[in-house]
């Protein structure tokens, strides 16, 4: 860090530029929004899995709530844990004023990667504010998984920076696919919708860039089948 805080120096004085401030090189830090809707289920088993990895003073900690939870536990309740979990491993989490029985809302800090598997519920949505999406990646955790939606919704600034626009990009996912089969009707979808899309595995799918060449600012990712699981990492 000091080497390259020297160097940015060096270069801005030879040019005749204001020295560049330490705040000015510092990475960006990826702040990330996680909802669930609903509550747990009794089937086909009250089973929860949330795994967060985000950054602690430089190193990459990985804060979990894995077990089996009572039918009818709150979002509000997991959410409010799970804060819990992540502050004891030295996270930043805001937890939302909105949390309640039927939502349960937290805003975090440089965060790496999210994992899901909620195969009762409650249902799941992840948004990374301030970064575009990397790598998503679906694997099924159950042999009765259900069917539902996968939907990746994209902010994307012009090339000139003048404009922002939604792009939405939803598939079905039918019973009996494979994470093969949902990446793969992803990456078709998404390729008619603009997109220059990649699969560095088949069950893996990443946006990548635009044809238009308009640049991905931030994104939301919500799956709403069980027996799922959901891996996100911040791009």
């Amino acid at each position: 860090m000091k080497h390259i805080l020297t160097l940015a120096l060096v270069t801005s004085l030879t040019l005749g530029a204001a020295p560049v401030s330490a705040e000015a090189i510092e990475p960006e830090v990826t702040l990330c929004q996680l909802n669930l809707y609903g509550a747990v289920g009794k089937s086909p088993h009250p089973w929860v899995s949330i795994s967060i990895s985000h950054q602690v003073e430089g190193e990459v900690v990985e804060t979990s709530l894995i077990g089996q939870m009572k039918a009818g536990t709150s979002s509000g309740s997991l959410a409010a844990l799970l804060a819990s979990r992540l502050r004891a491993r030295g996270a930043r989490v805001t937890e939302s004023p909105e949390n309640s029985a039927i939502i349960g809302g937290l805003f975090i800090e440089s965060v790496v990667s999210v994992r899901l598997d909620l195969p009762a519920g409650p249902e799941a949505s992840v948004t990374f504010c301030d970064r575009p999406l990397g790598v998503l990646s679906l694997r099924p955790t159950s042999a009765a998984r259900g069917a539902g939606r996968l939907e990746f919704q994209g902010v994307v600034v012009s090339v000139d920076g003048k404009q922002r626009s939604v792009e939405v990009v939803e598939v079905p996912i039918v019973e009996g696919d494979t994470g093969h089969d949902v990446c793969k009707r992803l990456f078709d979808q998404s390729l008619e919708a603009g997109w220059l899309p990649v699969r560095p595995e088949t069950d893996r799918w990443s946006p990548s860039q635009r044809k238009d060449s308009g640049k991905l600012e931030s994104t939301e990712v919500k799956l709403s089948a069980s027996g799922w699981e959901l891996q996100l990492f911040a791009g």
